[in-house]
């Protein structure tokens, strides 16, 4: 189905704009014409859907061709996000056993690097892929193997430090779509900017993919830069947008401080996830711009869950994620597995209209994933007597900065090895922006010194630009829980009061 309804807009509404950029413009028959297309470079090289495909891209329109190519090839596409790290990227793509990477100018000496220790890896630069006239050259095809992968193969932060890989297939994808256009009442008259990074799935699928399969129109901004976007909801009369709360805050700031006004009234949906939305920022937002941020509530293992309906609008309590998505179960359980009634506070288990069915090649962590066939998302929260769902923090351990995942323990195990160090504890802070921040909390051996500026220049090269820590505290010794562990909890408080 999921390229059925592309197939069947192109036959019905051939001539509307299906997706745009700053520098190409698709419509619904021009983009199902140049999937086609993409469908015979790709068996030209070799490419036939047995094996991965990498594409390490910024945001761009040739990724959706790549997207549903794949798709029509019946392959797996593995999305990997522009501003990871060397080690990240070469991590993915051997995990993912990956045939093939596509690349853009951006990306290109990160992908050169990885390519020119794998040479089993063909690589293309995407802006010569989908040239005029280009040569490219096909590769054996005798090493292709029965294929084993799912469709779409996201690689999300875990609680270990490593890339966990969250496999859907197809009907994962069209089932996910299927129930946001429900829940937002999207149409063919819809207009959408994406500034979300694309190598995500909230940016590639539940923005993008989301609107193709209504039949409407999106508009691909090739990175996120407040001026960019704000200019994007008046040049190209946008009616929904999603971002993450740090995107809005940013915005905000940008417009305060250049005396940058905008009309909105077209504007229908603002939806923002990946991260807390404080209230405060919705009441500056509205104040600045007399529209509201909605929430809404997924996960990379399941979609959608929770979220504001498109006819809600005010209607909805202050600080809720939403009702549950079209489609969508949610169970609130206590410790010892009972399901508790409204109001009272305990672990939700979800399970969306799309659901992985687990993490890739890794069988410990997709067994602990699931109970009595749902997911444990990890986080606290209640229901109201009127169906709608709070949160009230996280049992998992991750740092969610700006609506991107960042595991402790993948920072921890560079510090730890720093010749300062004695200990080290790393911590999520509060942050008005970006929700949290990165913190450094160390115990330093005797006559030692280090400054945030050593942490931040020993751990650019081996993470990506957004995990860099943005804070360093010093302890003489860390709080211990009643296990002997550092105490986080305690520790956080500490480094608040600090």
């Amino acid at each position: 189905m999921l390229l059925e309804k592309i197939q069947s807009w192109a036959t019905s509404r051939g001539s509307d704009i299906a997706i745009s950029s700053d520098t190409l413009s698709l419509t619904y028959a021009e983009l199902w014409s140049g999937i086609e297309t993409t469908v015979d470079k790709l068996t030209h090289l070799g490419l036939d859907g047995s094996r991965p495909i990498a594409v390490h891209v910024e945001n761009r329109v040739e990724l959706m061709l790549l997207y549903y190519a794949i798709a029509k090839l019946g392959g797996s596409i593995v999305p990997i996000n522009s501003s990871l790290s060397q080690a990240e990227v070469e991590y993915i793509l051997d995990h993912g056993e990956v045939a093939a990477m596509f690349y853009d100018s951006k990306t290109k000496e990160m992908a050169r690097t990885a390519l020119a220790t794998r040479k089993h890896i063909s690589g293309w630069k995407v802006e010569e892929f989908f040239g005029e006239g280009s040569n490219e050259t096909g590769i054996a095809t005798s090493e292709m193997r029965t294929k084993k992968f799912p469709f779409l193969m996201v690689y999300t932060s875990g609680s270990t430090g490593t890339p966990k890989g969250v496999g859907m297939d197809q009907d994962d994808e069209y089932r996910g779509n299927a129930s946001l256009i429900e829940m937002w009442g999207v149409t063919p008259l819809d207009i959408m900017s994406v500034a979300l990074p694309m190598g995500w799935h909230y940016g590639l699928t539940t923005t993008t993919g989301m609107m193709l399969q209504a039949g409407a129109h999106v508009h691909i901004l090739n990175r996120f830069h407040p001026k960019l976007v704000l200019d994007s909801f008046q040049n190209q009369g946008v009616s929904i947008f999603a971002g993450v709360p740090t995107m809005y805050a940013i915005m905000l700031e940008y417009a305060e401080q250049n005396g940058f006004n905008i009309d909105l009234s077209r504007m229908r949906m603002l939806i923002s996830a990946g991260a807390p939305l404080q209230d405060s920022l919705v009441q500056k937002f509205k104040a600045k711009f007399n529209k509201i941020i909605v929430n809404y509530y997924a996960q990379t293992e399941s979609r959608p869950l929770f979220g504001i309906y498109f006819d809600e609008g005010d209607h909805a309590p202050t600080g809720t994620v939403g009702k549950l998505a079209p489609n969508a179960i949610a169970k609130i359980l206590d410790k010892q597995g009972r399901e508790l009634p409204p109001g009272q506070v305990g672990e939700l288990y979800i399970r969306g209209p799309s659901a992985t069915s687990g993490y890739i090649k890794d069988p410990i962590q997709t067994a602990h994933l699931y109970h009595n066939g749902l997911i444990r998302s990890g986080d606290l929260g209640y229901v109201d007597q009127n169906g709608y769902y709070f949160l009230v923090g996280r049992s998992k351990d991750i740092i969610i900065r700006g609506g991107a995942n960042i595991a402790p323990i993948e920072i921890e195990s560079i510090v730890e090895h720093f010749p300062e160090v004695e200990q080290v504890a790393v911590i999520g802070v509060p942050d008005d922006k970006y929700g949290q921040i990165v913190c450094v909390c160390v115990v330093l051996k005797i006559d030692a010194v280090l400054s945030l500026d050593d942490v931040k220049s020993r751990c650019e090269s081996k993470l990506a630009k957004f995990k860099l820590p943005e804070r360093l505290l010093t302890f003489d010794k860390f709080p211990l829980g009643a296990t002997g562990k550092v105490d986080k909890k305690a520790l956080l408080k500490m480094s608040v009061d600090a």
